[in-house]
């Protein structure tokens, strides 16, 4: 059994040394007389962790016994080397901790011991980054005055958490740009960030990042960032918003092997300036250890949609949305009735759309005159229309769904919206803030850009299942939309609510439309087209504009919207033709509300400048001219005060005619509680 004394070791069988002390150097230069027993402490530690046992718990004796073995051999090992004049180090002690634990066979409690070796390694860091920074900071500050008065009070309280000893000075700028490593490291050290961000090149990212563009944000926008997006730490902000964007940038760029950093200023560029705006997934993930960057297709998945043919389609209105098919519409239309079925025997025809639903729809309804339905029941078609609308506007937050819509404009063999990484390009962030036109070669620029990131979102992003994370890259779907479209106009001088602003609505949306599918279709040049590419309607050189058409061949019925177009598709059809696309989905519409917040724009075209009330025909009009070229769902908020059930129908009708996929109602005022409203009851009956 090894005996401690009381300050120095007693080595058995070299009692010409009982008496000398044996010095161990320390990390930082300074030296300590060895004591054995904390070499004893450090083994039991691990012990202690690999049994689930409280440090002040006491070890069973098999390995208590195990602990002192293991000190023993250490102890003797190292001091042998003392014996000949090797001089006792710190690391070289804990190296042979290590190397006895494996040698006894002590496999688990050594991978205890490495990682609290390791945690003990990263808390020195993080101390002598303090210092390092306090340093850097100290030193700038010697010879400066005030810098900082002139900016806003918000910016200036997440600079003082990001630099805590930061003084005003004139040398700000250089104390920026060196900070932005030791950013990243306590943002690492905290475990928030990805270890691999700290294998960029830092220095050379940090001298792209532009410190004019905090002051060109409003305190509302910063506190936006500051509460919902800000990287902190024990209460306080370790970003400051240039930081928070590149991080951003960087969290987009980790799959870029050998163009790492060069890709990462590039985003920087697009996201800093709010030229692309992501989604809050991706503002809240991207460049953390768990990147969530991927959302979208839930809401409307088979298991919450409920269907007009259904039996229970009344009781389950307050719980579903609503998915309602053309054949149905139509009915409404000429004041005819409906049937209603048992799902139990009509159930295939929630996997139909189109011609194919109206076909087996009809074929029921003559089975059930000839008695082969356990249940069919007849109503009048426009008294369930308006329940279901009804329903819909009463609620304020459940979506109403066109399903042929939907589904017959869908490029891919998908049931509903897939889910996907999200962002949209900011159209006001194109045009000079002083008026002009769009600067149509920035804007290709920033497509590009943008795809490219929501593509790596692909890759990047953390699925909650395997079956997720191989269905998200089958189809390698990506959701690109538009927004700042209410401040373009107002900076093009055009009249809001007018034919000119719904005009450069709709050929905005197709400029983008084309330039992000030739962006995709460049990725796919790169890096290859997405596997489940043969299957869908894209290698047919079917686009968004012809799904349009096909709308209205199903319908039967024209679509009622303008078919103008602007751009030249033919040298787009045929790039998709040789090279193929990387995304399975391109275009999406997303209001983005929180992000758009921090741009300073309109979240979307739905909500007004001045908190007024936008016309609904013409905003139901205007989303119809840019769903054309949409190739994903296109959902549209009607937010008006309007309450007369009756109008409401006439609103939703107006929608379907013009091919919007999906709607809901938004109240401006809070509808009278005793307005009256169609019951199952008087429907059925």
């Amino acid at each position: 059994m090894m005996y401690v004394p009381q300050g120095q070791l007693q080595m058995r069988g070299i009692d010409p040394l009982q008496d000398k002390r044996f010095l161990v150097r320390k990390r930082d230069g300074r030296i300590e007389e060895f004591n054995e027993a904390r070499v004893l402490l450090a083994i039991e530690s691990a012990f202690k962790a690999h049994h689930g046992l409280l440090p002040d718990a006491s070890l069973p004796d098999s390995a208590q016994a195990a602990a002192r073995h293991s000190a023993e051999k250490v102890v003797e090992k190292v001091l042998s080397r003392a014996v000949r004049g090797e001089e006792l180090e710190v690391e070289r002690i804990q190296d042979a901790v290590e190397d006895q634990l494996m040698l006894a066979g002590h496999l688990e409690v050594a991978r205890r011991y490495i990682l609290y070796r390791e945690k003990r390694r990263i808390a020195r860091v993080e101390r002598e980054s303090v210092h390092r920074r306090s340093a850097i900071i100290e030193e700038a500050a010697e010879s400066s005055h005030a810098a900082l008065d002139s900016v806003l009070p918000e910016l200036r309280n997440i600079y003082r958490q990001a630099f805590p000893k930061q003084r005003d000075d004139a040398q700000f700028e250089e104390v920026y740009l060196r900070q932005f490593e030791f950013c990243l490291n306590e943002g690492e050290y905290w475990r928030h960030l990805a270890p691999e961000l700290l294998d960029f090149d830092t220095e050379r990212l940090s001298r792209g990042l532009r410190l004019e563009l905090d002051q060109k944000m409003t305190a509302a926008r910063l506190e936006t960032l500051r509460d919902s997006y800000l990287m902190r730490a024990q209460g306080r902000c370790l970003e400051t918003p240039q930081y928070f964007w590149m991080r951003i940038a960087m969290g987009l760029s980790l799959n870029e092997n050998g163009r790492r950093e060069e890709r990462a200023l590039d985003f920087y560029q697009a996201l800093s300036t709010f030229r692309f705006i992501p989604s809050d997934l991706i503002l809240s993930h991207a460049g953390t250890r768990r990147p969530f960057l991927s959302g979208g297709g839930e809401a409307d998945s088979p298991a919450l949609r409920i269907e007009p043919w259904r039996r229970d389609i009344l009781d389950e209105l307050d719980l579903k949305m609503p998915w309602v098919p053309d054949l149905f519409m139509k009915r409404v239309g000429q004041s005819a009735s409906w049937s209603l079925f048992d799902p139990d025997e009509t159930g295939d025809l929630q996997d139909c759309c189109g011609r194919e639903f109206e076909k087996r729809y009809l074929a029921y309804e003559q089975k059930a005159k000839r008695g082969e339905l356990r249940f069919a029941k007849h109503v009048e078609a426009v008294d369930l229309w308006r329940e279901i609308v009804a329903s819909n506007a009463q609620s304020g937050q459940a979506w109403l769904g066109f399903k042929d819509a939907v589904g017959l404009r869908s490029p891919l063999v998908l049931d509903g919206r897939a889910a996907c990484p999200l962002g949209a390009i900011n159209l006001a962030a194109h045009i000079p803030e002083g008026g002009g036109a769009l600067d149509l070669a920035l804007l290709h620029s920033t497509i590009a850009s943008a795809v490219r990131m929501l593509d790596n979102a692909v890759d990047l992003n953390s699925y909650p299942t395997e079956q997720a994370r191989l269905n998200g890259l089958q189809h390698r779907a990506i959701g690109l939309g538009v927004l700042g479209l209410q401040e373009t106009v107002a900076r093009l001088h055009l009249a809001w609510e007018s034919k000119a602003a719904a005009d450069f609505a709709e050929w905005s949306t197709e400029l983008v439309s084309c330039g992000a599918i030739i962006a995709s279709a460049e990725l796919a040049r790169e890096r290859g087209p997405f596997p489940a590419y043969a299957e869908s309607k894209w290698r047919d050189g079917v686009l968004p504009i012809d799904t349009f058409g096909q709308l209205s061949e199903e319908r039967g019925v024209c679509v009622d919207v303008t078919a103008d177009i602007s751009q030249d598709w033919a040298p787009v059809r045929e790039q998709i033709r040789r090279q193929g696309l990387r995304n399975g989905a391109i275009t999406a519409i997303s209001t983005l509300e929180t992000a758009a917040k921090i741009a300073g724009i309109t979240p979307s075209v739905d909500s007004s400048l001045d908190g007024g009330e936008i016309d609904p025909e013409w905003l139901i009009d205007c989303a119809a001219r840019q769903q054309k070229w949409i190739d994903q769902d296109q959902p549209l908020t009607l937010r008006t005060s309007e309450t007369d059930p009756e109008k409401l129908a006439e609103l939703y009708m107006r929608a379907w005619g013009k091919g919007i996929k999906t709607i809901r109602h938004r109240r401006s005022v809070a509808m009278n509680a005793a307005e009256p409203r169609a019951t199952a009851a008087s429907v059925l009956a």
